[in-house]
């Protein structure tokens, strides 16, 4: 409404990094991204790394915490049943198998966990804020060296910096050095 599109769709971002789930705060974000300038078709993803997101995203850690304590403390009560009936073979042999089984499953969800906590395999994410921005094959002023523009509200991938700048990724694949100034990291 304040027509500062950049910083909307940048609080936007934040806000589904805290809740992904939010509906309401998905359709504002897709509303606003519907008045941004650049028109950018995103490159299909590899399946592996594109089920390994889902994956990771499909529960909340306020769902996984509890989910891996439970799966634990179950792996490790089966443990003590298969020890305490030693003389009793098909007791012992369930409490192995039922072992082993938590054992994976309290493995996967505490890998999720950790990927999750630690925000591993997570890219930099940023929204341009500037209105317009010349995008450059090198981080230099020089307008001979200009690729192509992008406008406020465009989220790009930062890869790397050298001193003001910063080489961004478009979700189109295309490759540019920008001021570290127009951006802002979600």
């Amino acid at each position: 409404k304040l027509g500062d599109l950049g910083h909307a769709i940048l609080h936007y971002e934040r806000a589904l990094r805290l809740d992904p789930r939010d509906t309401d705060t998905r359709a504002n974000l897709d509303l606003a991204r519907t008045l941004i300038a650049d028109d950018i078709t995103p490159l299909p993803g590899f399946w592996l790394l594109r089920f390994i997101a889902w994956w990771t995203q499909l529960l909340p850690r306020g769902a996984l915490l509890p989910l891996v304590a439970v799966a634990y403390l179950g792996m490790m009560s089966a443990i003590v049943i298969r020890v305490l009936n030693r003389r009793r073979p098909g007791v012992e042999r369930w409490g192995g198998r039922i072992a082993v089984g938590l054992a994976a499953v309290s493995f996967i969800l505490a890998i999720n966990l950790l990927v999750v906590e630690l925000g591993a395999g997570r890219s930099t994410q940023a929204i341009i804020l500037a209105d317009e921005v010349s995008v450059q094959s090198a981080p230099s002023e020089d307008t001979s060296l200009q690729l192509f523009s992008i406008h406020e509200g465009t989220k790009v991938r930062v890869d790397q910096r050298s001193g003001d700048w910063a080489e961004v990724v478009l979700a189109d694949g295309k490759v540019g050095w920008v001021k570290a100034e127009v951006f802002e990291v979600f």
